[in-house]
């Protein structure tokens, strides 16, 4: 029985974890940043650590990864850190980008999430749109965050809602959506403390 005891007590506490929970023991560094229109990875593996062949995956959901690029031959050095750097071209807009690598028989590397968005003719973005109760935000342009107010209108144009000043680039409409609303189209100012509009645009619920 004390034999047992002890057999379980080391199943629970040594069984391995889910691998993109933690860092992975081949690599020393993984990370990822905004490069102009792209999402930029970059790793290094720890030396003594080789592989055939690096694959890299994305998901737009942290279930489902696609295949968007691979790094052929032995990957890896085994006296010496390797880096390694590669550009995705075309990431997912204004939603989260999940990376994760694939080294060989060395397992699947941890999960990075990343957020692109895209500015590009638009100086506000709501995320995600339509939006939902729990989660929409209105991202906006405010590099010096600066005190900013929130006016949101019905599609008749009137005055519905308004948040308070805060030094933000990123309202969440959790508190608009604490009252009861009709599906529809909605449209919102960001004002500074003067009451200027900075932005402006409209979503929809």
């Amino acid at each position: 029985m004390k034999i047992l005891c002890l057999i379980f007590f080391f199943g629970i506490f040594f069984w391995p974890m889910d691998s993109y929970s933690q860092d992975h023991f081949a690599l020393q560094n993984f990370s990822a940043f905004v490069k102009d229109k792209t999402v930029v990875l970059k790793w290094t593996m720890k030396p003594g650590n080789t592989c055939f062949g690096i694959g890299v995956y994305r998901s737009e959901d942290k279930q489902t990864f696609d295949e968007i690029g691979i790094i052929g031959g032995v990957c890896g050095s085994p006296d010496q850190a390797v880096n390694f750097t590669f550009v995705d071209s075309f990431p997912i807009k204004n939603r989260p980008n999940y990376y994760r690598l694939v080294l060989g028989l060395l397992g699947e590397s941890q999960i990075l999430k990343i957020t692109y968005y895209d500015w590009e003719n638009t100086q506000t973005i709501t995320i995600p749109n339509p939006a939902d109760i729990y989660t929409s935000r209105i991202i906006f342009k405010n590099d010096d965050e600066k005190e900013a107010v929130l006016f949101i209108y019905d599609a008749l144009g009137r005055y519905i809602y308004k948040s308070g000043f805060e030094k933000t680039n990123d309202f969440s409409l959790t508190d608009f959506f604490r009252n009861d609303r009709y599906r529809g189209i909605y449209y919102f100012e960001i004002k500074n403390k003067e009451l200027k509009t900075i932005s402006n645009g409209s979503f929809v619920y």
